[in-house]
């Protein structure tokens, strides 16, 4: 399914009885290391929520992640607006041409098949084709 030979295993993470999944469900629950039940883990909580050095890693890595999760987002932004800009320009040629391919031909290189699904889709918004309304529509 997923194609990275790994295995996902689901638990309830709800249950936390006496049996040792139950036990390490209760640790991952937990904000503070001294409620924990395994040293091991409770040891690297410890590490990294209390410890100076620890501490310094975490928020290294916290940064990492925020920071590519922003890259992530301005790239999702840009190419929403990219596409709320082709179905703007879709909707008003659509007054001049009256096939997929000619808007395209006039766009210079767009996709045939994306400007037919905005065409097929536009006209439900009409006539002022609410471009928010049409993307959301269209489910990219």
């Amino acid at each position: 399914m997923f194609k990275d030979e790994a295995h996902i295993i689901y638990v309830n993470s709800q249950i936390k009885d006496e049996t040792k999944l139950g036990r390490l469900m209760h640790d991952f629950s937990c904000t503070n290391a001294k409620d924990m039940h395994n040293k091991i883990l409770a040891d690297r909580v410890r590490y990294f929520k209390e410890d100076e050095r620890g501490v310094a890693i975490m928020c290294r890595e916290m940064e990492i992640m925020r920071n590519q999760a922003h890259e992530e987002g301005v790239e999702i932004g840009i190419k929403k607006g990219r596409m709320l800009q082709l179905i703007k320009q879709v909707c008003a040629k659509m007054q001049k041409f009256s096939s997929a391919e000619e808007i395209a031909n006039d766009l210079v290189e767009q996709d045939v098949p994306l400007i037919q699904k905005i065409m097929d889709v536009a006209p439900n918004f009409g006539p002022d084709y609410n471009v928010d309304a049409i993307y959301k529509a269209l489910n990219l």
